[in-house]
């Protein structure tokens, strides 16, 4: 066995422990905290399985811990959705787009894409912080638990009797959980903005090519439906002329909603791609299918082009200058 699938087998062992340790212990406090409620169901409970097999009763807690871990992870989600992940403590400020400012999924569901997709060559700093998360989510749910088991147990049950230091120490496990789930995303936060900065030194972005491709792609084929609706309405040498204005919104509107270029080299990756699938699909799909009587390169296609390469440019300087102000 080589050193690399040695590592392979510990990390992965190191992981199913992880997800056990999250699910047995919620299900094991939650059993011991009913048990010192006086609870009914905690004796009936017992007496069902007081003759099982030890796997039984092992395989019950863990099932009984998911449902726990999973009802903690949902209301946690809700509140993170709503609350947390609004504001400039977290990662997905890093991935927040300037007319995002509310926005919450959309930030999230880009950071998560970092974290899983981009980070392979650091995987021992997302294992331990992935250990330290599930440590934070379980002093979180001990203390939930205890503070609701707490609330409903039975008169003169231990946790009745001692009720008062039971809700100070549900509290203060749930603070301390939730403290180091806070301080787990911020620096989280910190890694994304190191990655992206990363990322953005680099001389390829295959995530920026694929969009150019794609929106360029789509910008000419737009292009191309209005030509042939606007031809029937139209004269053919003001074609051009009528398409132009409504395809420099939309190629805008691209610009400003769906491309993620951050350098003034994304917008001029973007600006030659446009322009070369332009010239490419006009010379096959009309120059040469087409083949127009009259001849299909004027004015307005030259402008039409110089439009295209431009536009990308014009709006990078645009966004830095309304930074800068």
């Amino acid at each position: 066995m080589s050193t690399e699938e040695g590592e392979k087998i510990i990390s992965s062992l190191s992981n199913e422990i992880t997800k056990i340790f999250r699910y047995i212990v919620p299900g094991g406090v939650f059993i011991i905290l009913l048990y010192l409620s006086g609870s009914q169901m905690f004796f009936d409970l017992a007496n069902t399985i007081k003759n099982a097999h030890w796997t039984l009763i092992a395989l019950m807690v863990l099932v009984l811990g998911m449902v726990i871990y999973a009802a903690h992870r949902c209301v946690l989600s809700c509140v993170e959705v709503i609350f947390l992940f609004r504001t400039k403590f977290t990662a997905v400020e890093v991935f927040r787009k300037s007319d995002e400012k509310y926005e919450a999924l959309g930030p999230w569901a880009s950071f998560l894409i970092d974290r899983h997709t981009k980070h392979k060559d650091e995987k021992e700093l997302f294992g331990f912080l992935e250990y330290r998360c599930s440590l934070a989510h379980s002093f979180c749910i001990v203390g939930e638990l205890i503070i609701l088991v707490t609330f409903f147990a039975k008169n003169e049950s231990f946790l009745s009797n001692y009720s008062f230091p039971s809700f100070i120490v549900g509290g203060l496990a749930f603070i301390i959980g939730l403290l180091s789930l806070l301080i787990i995303y911020n620096t989280e936060k910190h890694i994304s903005r190191i990655s992206i900065n990363k990322l953005m030194d680099k001389s390829f972005n295959p995530i920026l090519f694929k969009n150019a491709l794609v929106w360029g792609f789509i910008l000419w084929l737009i292009g191309y439906g209005l030509g042939i609706i606007l031809f029937f309405f139209v004269p053919a040498n003001l074609l051009g002329w009528a398409i132009m204005p409504i395809g420099i919104l939309i190629t805008l509107w691209v610009l400003f909603k769906k491309v993620g270029a951050n350098s003034w080299r994304d917008y001029l990756i973007l600006a030659i791609v446009w322009t070369l699938i332009a010239i490419i699909c006009d010379y096959f799909f009309l120059v040469k299918l087409l083949n127009p009587a009259d001849g299909y390169y004027k004015l307005d296609v030259y402008l039409y082009y110089i439009i295209t390469f431009a536009l990308p440019l014009i709006f990078y300087w645009n966004k830095k200058h309304e930074r800068k102000v």
